[in-house]
């Protein structure tokens, strides 16, 4: 089972070393991950139309290639809500996560899709997190 992990690639270090808890523990519960947070096509330095293009196709390959999308929508991405509408209109089961922490609120048009494959989650701390994402997860393969 394959899943593909979407989250804001603008945030601190300290957010990022929280990302790849996330992925650690997918991979800890026997679950293959794709992102494109940590990979270096991320870290190239994008300077014309086509490596902007190359970005956006890899990016929906590979969501394309999963059997899940897992979004962690704690900190706002135009590119994270994107990546939500092609795994929804793919058909793709979606679950996604955000952080009760009273700074994010799951925006309206994600809070109203109107699908039995999208399940939206809030955590309270990162403790509790690793339990209601892999419930989340398996329920949803």
């Amino acid at each position: 089972m394959t899943i593909f992990f979407s989250a804001s690639s603008d945030v601190s270090d300290e957010v990022k070393n929280e990302y790849k808890k996330i992925i650690d523990s997918l991979i800890g519960a026997g679950y293959s991950v794709s992102q494109s947070i940590f990979n270096d096509i991320t870290r190239r330095k994008l300077v014309n139309e086509n490596d902007f293009v190359f970005v956006y196709d890899d990016v929906l390959k590979k969501i394309d290639n999963a059997d899940i999308l897992l979004a962690d929508i704690s900190f706002p991405s135009g590119g994270v809500g994107y990546q939500i509408y092609h795994a929804v209109f793919q058909r793709k089961p979606v679950v996604i996560i955000y952080k009760k922490d009273g700074k994010t609120n799951p925006s309206v048009i994600i809070r109203g899709i109107k699908s039995k494959k999208v399940a939206i989650i809030g955590y309270e701390n990162n403790n509790d997190l690793e339990k209601v994402m892999l419930e989340a997860v398996a329920k949803a393969c």
